[in-house]
């Protein structure tokens, strides 16, 4: 049930917040960078605006959601107060990316990420009532952390409400919502539908290889987040220059990382669940396999949201949303909720593909190079390997010593001829 609640949370923080804190305000604080302490204030002033109709919305509502989503009315007022905290945060360090101040932004999103859920685990344990203490106790502590920032947002010296800044948040987001949308309903219709179809035991076994994959997402999430204003500040510049390095060393970075997860996969589960976990393992290389194409098809994303042509985005996402639903829907009835995992990444796929031709067009109508950012031969290269070492790594799932052993030689491998193998990828031209 906890796990249908962050479900649940994610897709209504989609109509509370717009996510009015991301792409549209780095967008918009970098185009008003003269001006930017006001636009930050009428940003927040906008998303603590819709964050506040949601919340009358659904007290008007309250029985009939309650009894949509089963959640009870208790819960879900916590779930839209969350929403304010949501904004907060995510616009402070949103403009803390744009300004290149990354260290005090990695210590408010350590503690706004790490020490509420912390805090809810210890009130799991001790409480009889385990789902409201965490989810009570996890809320509480993220309204305390954003409290400070919410006010930092809006008051001091040169930051006032302006109505147009507002109606361009607005104008640039409300499109985005179906958007937003499509993609939380393709990142949470697996563990909806597999509780629905499948039960809640299976949903939990789904949801622990989610949330450990997921745990790569918050560096992928991150690195794309640092991305976005340097790609924001080149296509604003729009030189000739190759800038296709930057993205190669991130991609491999993510990739690597994905891939340890795999790897892993059997300890990881053991370490943070318990045996009756462990066929989670099999959803695992799918799920992070996901993650990795995620993180490719959020950089195509970018040129989208700069030039503003957010229909498009709604339109190939929603395509996206509407296949992994319909696959799901047929999949977990006939193989069972590891289908959710290989759906999900068919759906994943399918998106770059989309992004990725109306990305092509988009470059070409604003007169933008996207082969100065994007290597297409080296995307693949890593996609490829990527594929080949997680098909071996879940074949050797049941020889843990096999497992690590190939993994030490391809590291004193790599170690040894790192020289020859910079060399060859210069050679290659993927690099």
């Amino acid at each position: 049930m906890y796990t249908v609640f962050l479900s649940w949370l994610d897709i209504f923080e989609i109509f509370a917040t717009m996510r009015m804190y991301s792409n549209g305000y780095v967008a918009g604080v970098i185009k008003n960078e003269s001006d930017s302490r006001s636009y930050t204030a009428s940003v927040q002033f906008s998303s603590l605006l819709t964050s506040t109709l949601l919340l009358f919305s659904y007290h008007i509502f309250s029985a009939e959601i309650s009894s949509l989503v089963k959640i009870e009315p208790k819960l879900m007022y916590m779930m839209l107060l969350s929403y304010y905290a949501a904004s907060g945060v995510g616009i402070w360090s949103a403009k803390q990316r744009v300004n290149n101040k990354y260290r005090s932004m990695t210590a408010v999103t350590l503690c706004y990420g790490v020490l509420a859920p912390l805090c809810s685990i210890i009130a799991a344990w001790f409480a009889t009532d385990k789902l409201e203490a965490a989810i009570i106790v996890r809320i509480a502590v993220q309204l305390s952390v954003a409290l400070p920032f919410i006010l930092h947002n809006l008051l001091g010296k040169r930051k006032k409400i302006i109505w147009s800044y507002c109606r361009e948040a607005f104008r640039f987001n409300l499109p985005l919502v179906p958007y937003y949308l499509s993609m939380v309903l393709l990142n949470s219709s697996d563990r909806i539908m597999i509780q629905r179809l499948a039960g809640e035991s299976e949903a939990a076994i789904y949801g622990v290889a989610y949330s450990l994959s997921m745990a790569i997402f918050v560096f992928s999430g991150a690195l794309n987040l640092a991305l976005q204003p340097w790609m924001f500040r080149s296509l604003k510049e729009n030189s000739d220059k190759n800038r296709t390095f930057t993205f190669n060393v991130s991609l491999v970075f993510i990739a690597v990382l994905n891939l340890m997860v795999v790897i892993a996969a059997p300890e990881l589960i053991y370490i943070t669940a318990s045996s009756e976990y462990q066929q989670a393992i099999w959803t695992m290389p799918p799920i992070a396999s996901s993650l990795l194409i995620m993180f490719i098809y959020q950089q195509f994303l970018n040129i989208h949201f700069y030039f503003g042509k957010n229909r498009i985005v709604f339109i190939a996402s929603f395509i996206a949303a509407g296949t992994n639903i319909a696959l799901n829907f047929v999949c977990i009835r006939h193989f069972g909720y590891i289908a959710a995992g290989y759906t999900t990444l068919l759906s994943y796929t399918l998106i770059a593909v989309l992004y990725y031709f109306t990305m092509k067009n988009i470059s070409a109508k604003n007169n933008v190079n996207y082969k100065n950012y994007f290597s297409m031969r080296f995307i693949f290269a890593v996609l490829s390997a990527f594929a080949v070492l997680t098909v071996a790594s879940a074949l050797l799932y049941p020889y843990p010593v096999i497992r690590y052993a190939i993994i030490g030689v391809a590291v004193l491998i790599c170690i040894i001829g790192r020289k020859k193998l910079i060399s060859m990828f210069k050679q290659s031209g993927l690099i």
